[in-house]
């Protein structure tokens, strides 16, 4: 409402000045209003109607100076909207459409960063061959160059999961990197160093010469539910070709299994082994031995 010693502007309709107030109006503490009688800063523009653009800066003729700066107390100049159209925050020449020095951008409030879909990267850094990354979820998780290698990294108690063919985030996981470095295929929990989880339809194939899929010569693995490993082998390789001694479970004399012609075990407790002799037991040498077709025999 109007006070003692404010100032309005109002308009002349042709034959006489309007009676109703704000157009302009200047308060007795010298806050200006354009179509406001009760400006709540030092300048509030309040426009008249939805449609209308509640305010302007038009550029001259080949501009050059800034179109807008906002300074603090001292002068400083806090950001800028340049001639170009470029937005600087804590810089007063920035480069591209928005560039911030000296400080962060935080998306609160489960709001996004978005690369639109006319967008081809989001660059983090300053193009040298220096540190950069971009930290996740209060820096739980980092992505970034180190300035020797690309980085995925998980921070303390935090594991590395590689997710599949899934729109649900966090779901269709085919790979993890435990806290331990252990390395999970078809599994989320690795128990050893790697450990890839084979399901009744799956297997691990080795393949030779093969950038495309196919392959005409390789070797499928499978494991049944009572851990028996079978080798397939495809093409002209056979399914194993051996270049030094196979070490297979040691086993004592008395516990070496029914086998076939050709198995191959070694033994822990032989007595005095000779090459082709039936094995006894009892002793303390460990040797190879194989199946054949009636006995275990000294290798």
């Amino acid at each position: 409402m109007p006070t003692a010693n404010d100032i309005y502007v109002s308009r002349y309709t042709g034959t006489k000045w309007a009676e109703s107030l704000g157009f302009l109006s200047i308060s007795s503490t010298g806050l200006i209003g354009i179509n406001s009688t009760s400006p709540a800063a030092q300048l509030q523009i309040t426009a008249n109607a939805a449609g209308t653009i509640g305010c302007i800066i038009k550029a001259a003729a080949s501009q050059t100076a800034d179109l807008t700066q906002w300074q603090n107390s001292s002068g400083t100049v806090l950001s800028v909207v340049t001639a170009a159209g470029n937005v600087g925050i804590g810089t007063t020449n920035p480069s591209q459409k928005l560039s911030v020095s000296g400080g962060s951008i935080i998306v609160t409030g489960g709001g996004s960063m978005l690369v639109d879909t006319n967008g081809t990267s989001l660059m983090v850094g300053t193009g040298s061959n220096t540190s950069a990354s971009i930290g996740v979820s209060g820096s739980r998780a980092f992505f970034g160059y180190d300035g020797v290698n690309a980085v995925v990294q998980g921070v303390a108690a935090k594991g590395i999961k590689f997710n599949v063919n899934n729109g649900a985030f966090g779901s269709g996981t085919a790979m993890t990197i435990d806290t331990a470095g252990n390395v999970g295929i078809g599994t989320t929990a690795p128990g050893k160093v790697l450990e890839v989880n084979l399901g009744t339809s799956s297997a691990l194939r080795l393949t030779y010469n093969d950038a495309d899929g196919s392959a005409a010569t390789y070797m499928d693995t499978t494991v049944s539910s009572v851990g028996l490993i079978t080798l397939t082998a495809v093409g002209s390789a056979p399914a194993f070709a051996f270049n030094s001694t196979v070490r297979l479970k040691g086993y004592t004399v008395a516990t070496l299994p029914a086998g076939t012609v050709g198995d191959t075990a070694y033994v822990t407790n032989a007595l005095s082994p000779t090459f082709l002799t039936v094995l006894v037991g009892g002793g303390t040498v460990t040797t190879t031995c194989f199946f054949n077709g009636t006995n275990w025999v000294a290798q």
